[in-house]
């Protein structure tokens, strides 16, 4: 059995992103979404905030370091890493949970959003129309399916 690490998240940058280097010269950009969730506590909707870090590696890393400002809504897909290490002064085992980007997808932008791929396809997107829709969806019967 193969074991599945994914995250999709919409939120908002909670700080510009920032651009660093490898020894290699590979990008490396870091930056933070905020997401939030309505929770009923003692009989009022409260906003709960959740915070994470994600980093996007190579081209695509330096391509959007001037298009990721703090407030801009963003959507992506990536998987989650954690990175451990013996804290010096303490010497107390400490870990941080990264989200990898594969997938980021702007959101707030006027022309609806544009996405960037981990993995360049090649093919270009299809058109949209004024509501956001793709033109042309794939068609299918509901009858057909299983469950």
């Amino acid at each position: 059995m193969t074991d599945i690490n994914r995250v999709i998240l919409v939120g908002r940058l909670t700080r510009d992103a920032e651009l660093r280097y490898t020894t290699a010269g590979t990008g490396i950009l870091s930056f933070s979404i905020a997401t939030s969730k309505s929770i009923l506590r003692d009989q009022k909707w409260q906003d709960e905030v959740y915070f994470f870090d994600c980093v996007l590696f190579g081209k695509k890393a330096e391509s959007l370091v001037n298009y990721l400002e703090k407030g801009k809504q963003i959507g992506i897909d990536g998987e989650l890493q954690q990175k451990r290490w013996t804290d010096k002064t303490t010497q107390q085992a400490r870990s941080k949970v990264n989200i990898y980007v594969n997938l980021l997808q702007f959101l707030s932008s006027k022309s609806g959003g544009t996405s960037f791929d981990k993995q360049d396809s090649g093919q270009d997107l299809p058109p949209e129309n004024k509501s956001g829709e793709f033109d042309n969806p794939q068609e299918f019967d509901d009858d057909g399916i299983p469950f």
